[in-house]
């Protein structure tokens, strides 16, 4: 028999084909269901715009931008929601389990943003990718619900000035959108009737208890995440509905049914805001967008609200004439409106993914599949791996941290394969939460369609990086130190080939490895914050007033996480995806107030 010899291309080639074909004939065997529900993103996404004029005109269906939509139309008024992604994927993005295969499959509906080189982290380019489709990043995202600390939210009226903002205004609205399906949280602290359902993954690989277990051998208790102060673990409610994914379109419009007068242009990239000046007054009424290579003006009565995350709502309105008067000059913008300060507060988190390998691989199943099996038990049994997503939710404390209340330190746990075999390894997604550093986001041109630039300046203020190495030694030093050891191990070999483990000594007291990661795997957290700030109307860091509006511009608002104060305050110690809804939320009832 002749000797078979295969390239290295050659073998990545039939794998991938191999994945593809799996993919492929599940997708076939279940394929009624699949069929069904597409036909409802499908028909959702390909509305014809039917009219030109609006009572309101939402920017962005992501997060925010599609429960606002929604609740605005609620109210007997015309809605129209402008979005440049278009329809989910019934395969990619409804089913939870599927999360790293969309990834990897769907990048023509992630906005691939990049970084400028970051000098502290061996001067990379790092991704900053988000959601280019109807549900923005609640379509792409991990699912992991929680709302940060209270003390963050009493922070900003105390030292931004905007009034209304406090934990104990805000928790209607955190208890508006969510429908916590779990018996044993407080309804005190948790909504059981909104549209995004949560629920408790039972598809759990029994490492990740294990790791819960060690945390609490080390004084970290596993209790609700939600209104426990300080230090806490545990495998907490995922964006879950009847075993798929509850994303704001799933959750408010495509099945919820709670707006069906809601109008949807999708695959329309909003590229300007058209604004005029009628006496003194500067103010807002249309929206230019382009879909199909044809350029398209619509009108709002009422008022616009930009939607469009840090990254695409600053981006607008710059190209619009508003933002800093010094860049929007250089970047020849005519008129320039109001000189206000976009993105030159943007604040992001720095972050890494740890891993540690699994010692009897009996305790790392189950992991989500696309293969028939899987999507069988999930599409016509709502069970399985592939229609959850469990997450470990853990938060620390830095040893430079106070007040202690306030964590500054997040893991996400989880378990994925490694690509050998069978093999499958324990992660943790580390990042931050108090950062002190800032960058900016500036035009790259005048250009709609040229993604913006985003420098971070991580670690601009050294606590920072303290904050993030003592994050990566607590990590190492659970995986060694604890009773965690049983099960679970540092890699033999570093997940870095440019990182070497000290000499002797465990390695969660070895700095220059922990060093040498940061450097060649450190990563963003995917939330940018301070991009559009809210305070006082007489501060000059802010660009909106307490009630979301454009200071200076009347009819126009902004309403999605970028809205969220950093400088001179905390961030929200968890991923902002629910802080989104509570935005949502409270958003739509101030618009409606101020214009009856």
């Amino acid at each position: 028999m002749p000797k078979l010899c295969l390239s290295l291309a050659t073998v990545v080639v039939v794998v991938c084909w191999l994945q593809l074909w799996t993919v492929v004939n599940a997708v076939n065997t279940n394929q009624p269901k699949l069929k069904e529900r597409q036909a409802i993103h499908d028909r959702w996404a390909n509305q014809p715009l039917k009219k030109t004029t609006f009572d309101y005109i939402v920017v962005g269906a992501g997060t925010t931008g599609c429960a606002v939509a929604c609740r605005l139309s609620q109210n007997g008024n015309q809605v129209l929601l402008i979005e440049a992604g278009g329809a989910q994927s019934a395969l990619y993005h409804d089913l939870p389990g599927a999360y790293s295969y969309n990834l990897q499959q769907n990048k023509d509906q992630l906005w691939l943003y990049k970084t400028e080189p970051v000098a502290e982290m061996g001067n990379r380019v790092l991704d900053e990718n988000h959601g280019k489709v109807i549900g923005g990043d609640s379509t792409v995202n991990a699912m992991v619900s929680g709302r940060g600390a209270p003390n963050y939210y009493d922070a900003i009226e105390k030292l931004t000035g905007a009034r209304g903002w406090s934990f104990k205004e805000l928790l209607p609205y955190f208890l508006k959108w969510e429908n916590n399906t779990d018996p044993s949280v407080s309804s005190k602290d948790h909504g059981r009737t909104g549209p995004i359902r949560l629920a408790v993954p039972k598809s759990v690989a029994p490492i990740l208890n294990k790791y819960v277990d060690a945390l609490k051998s080390i004084g970290v208790p596993n209790v609700d995440h939600i209104p426990a102060p300080g230090p806490v673990a545990n495998i907490g409610s995922g964006l879950f509905a009847d075993g798929l994914r509850s994303s704001s379109s799933n959750g408010y419009i495509e099945f919820g049914g709670l707006c069906p007068e809601l109008s949807i242009q999708a695959n329309a990239h909003a590229s300007k805001l058209i604004i005029d000046k009628e006496g003194s007054t500067i103010q807002a009424h249309g929206v230019e967008f382009v879909k199909n290579g044809t350029k398209h003006t619509v009108s709002a009565t009422k008022e616009i609200i930009v939607s469009s995350g840090g990254y695409g709502s600053s981006q607008l309105l710059m190209l619009s004439g508003i933002g800093p008067r010094d860049h929007l000059t250089e970047m020849k913008i005519n008129p320039i409106w109001v000189d206000l300060p976009v993105g030159s507060a943007y604040q992001n988190r720095p972050a890494i993914n740890l891993l540690y390998d699994i010692k009897d691989q009996v305790n790392a199943r189950p992991i989500p599949m696309l293969d028939d099996q899987q999507l069988g038990d999930c599409l016509t049994g709502e069970k399985g791996s592939l229609c959850e997503a469990p997450r470990l939710f853990i938060t620390l404390n830095s040893k430079v941290n106070t007040p202690k209340e306030y964590t500054d330190i997040v893991y996400f746990g989880n378990v994925r394969p490694t690509g050998k075999g069978d093999i499958i390894q324990g992660s943790a997604f580390a990042f931050i939460t108090r950062t002190m550093s800032q960058g900016h986001i500036r035009l790259r041109s005048a250009d709609y369609r040229d993604l913006v630039r985003v420098q971070p300046n991580y670690f601009k203020h050294p606590e920072d990086k303290v904050r993030l190495m003592d994050a990566i030694a607590q990590f190492y030093r659970l995986v060694e130190e604890t009773s965690f050891n049983k099960y679970a191990s540092v890699p033999a070999q570093p997940q870095s080939p440019d990182c070497s483990y000290c000499e002797s000594g465990p390695v969660w007291k070895c700095t220059k490895y922990h060093e040498c990661l940061i450097q060649t795997q450190g990563i963003t957290e995917f939330h940018p914050l301070g991009v559009m700030p809210i305070g006082a109307v007489d501060s000059k860091e802010s660009v909106l007033d307490e009630r979301l509006r454009v200071k200076g511009v009347s009819k126009l608002r902004v309403a999605d996480t970028s809205i969220l104060p950093s400088k001179d305050t905390y961030t929200p110690n968890t991923c902002p995806g629910s802080v989104a809804y509570m935005v949502a939320e409270k958003a739509a009832e101030m618009i409606l107030e101020d214009n009856k």
